[in-house]
């Protein structure tokens, strides 16, 4: 910390200010770890790696009676992706809930390069124009 005594008062204020600047860049850095914060833990599936889905058989078998694994739904129009060979795009970690409007924290979960819905007749038999990326458990593909 500087002596602001022996300074004229310009270099007072200069020197207030670097210090109220640096006092904000910390924060924000906290702030910013807090908010992008990220598993430091395993990553199963990196970026660019080549994955396959696996059968629709052995997914089904690990959905429970609502279509989900473990709070993830499988939805029956990403059955005609199974068996195929895919680029991981990236690992998700937080989605947005719109039903409850909260940002959610996931865990093993993927999207594929390429594997977007094609929203037609999802709407009560009207199409969606949102095209909307698949979330694929990680425990539903394997390294190629």
């Amino acid at each position: 910390m500087l002596n602001r005594a022996r300074l004229e008062p310009n270099e007072q204020k200069a020197t207030k200010r670097m210090e109220k600047n640096s006092i904000a860049r910390g924060f924000l850095r906290l702030l910013s770890d807090l908010i992008f914060w990220r598993d430091r833990g395993e990553v199963k599936f990196k970026r660019g790696e080549r994955v396959r889905i696996s059968s629709y058989e052995k997914i089904k078998k690990t959905l429970d009676v609502n279509n989900c694994y473990e709070n993830l739904l499988f939805m029956e129009r990403m059955a005609k992706f199974c068996g195929g060979d895919h680029e991981v795009l990236r690992e998700v970690k937080w989605v947005y809930d719109e039903c409850s409007k909260k940002m959610l924290w996931c865990k093993d979960i993927v999207v594929l390069k390429g594997l977007v819905c094609d929203g037609k007749g999802v709407l009560n038999g009207k199409d969606c124009d949102r095209s909307c990326l698949y979330f694929w458990k990680t425990a539903w593909l394997e390294k190629q």
